[in-house]
């Protein structure tokens, strides 16, 4: 009888299985969160946020960013973005690489200010989302008396990144996930004017939200010195094609 029992549990355990309704996991690809086709295009408008982290109204700038080329750069396949940015009547363009090699999302040739009539682009690889990683460093940029404009520069802007999980944010009246990378840039230089040495010492941040099948949803910049904060700006996504 025994046996003949056991038979019979494992036909209802194995019918009862067959007729169960498995609801299939949706694979997570970090890739869907920047789709980077032919012909898309990005429309931003800028506002200011200040010392108390308040965002200033109304927005001081716009900016369109559409895909050019892909190339390799530094080892891996670049995507050329344009951005063409509208600043009090005044227009500009500025170009930037994106990469979605391996696991990362990183961003390429930025320009970083060292002062106000100073700056310097980095020309490597800033990781700003790592699939597997939660905190991480990219290669900082080293001065050695380098020579920009009337000044000497020693010293150097350490670079890292952090990402934080999936959330969600309501965009064009639906609910849009989205995922979260920060990159953080410590400024430790000294500045030789003359016979002045005027040592840089602040760090910014940089916070990127990327919205799933849509792309870059929303950027900030914030910048502090001696934890004192020395406001920057954020950057909201008005309209996209793709």
């Amino acid at each position: 009888m025994r046996p003949l029992f056991l038979l019979f549990l494992f036909a209802i355990l194995l019918n009862s299985c067959d007729n169960k309704t498995i609801t299939p996991v949706e694979e997570f690809d970090f890739r869907n969160y920047l789709p980077l086709d032919s012909g898309d295009t990005w429309d931003y408008l800028f506002y200011g946020i200040d010392t108390n982290n308040k965002v200033l109204q109304p927005e001081f700038a716009s900016s369109t960013i559409y895909l050019m080329d892909t190339i390799i750069h530094m080892g891996r396949k670049a995507y050329i973005m344009n951005s063409e940015d509208i600043v009090q009547g005044n227009i500009s363009n500025n170009e930037f690489y994106y990469s979605l090699d391996s696991n990362k999302i990183a961003i390429s040739n930025l320009y970083f200010d060292l002062t106000d009539s100073a700056r310097f682009r980095y020309t490597k690889w800033l990781d700003i989302y790592n699939l597997y990683v939660g905190d991480w460093k990219d290669e900082a940029f080293i001065f050695r008396d380098t020579t920009i404009g009337n000044s000497v520069y020693n010293g150097y802007v350490a670079f890292s990144g952090s990402k934080r999980n999936q959330s969600e944010a309501e965009f064009d009246g639906k609910k849009v996930k989205f995922i979260t990378g920060f990159l953080y840039a410590n400024y430790n230089i000294d500045r030789y004017l003359g016979k002045d040495t005027i040592r840089i010492r602040h760090n910014e941040v940089y916070e990127y939200r990327f919205g799933k099948d849509i792309g870059l949803i929303y950027s900030r910049y914030l910048d502090n010195k001696d934890s004192t904060k020395l406001g920057g700006y954020e950057k909201v996504l008005k309209d996209y094609e793709n």
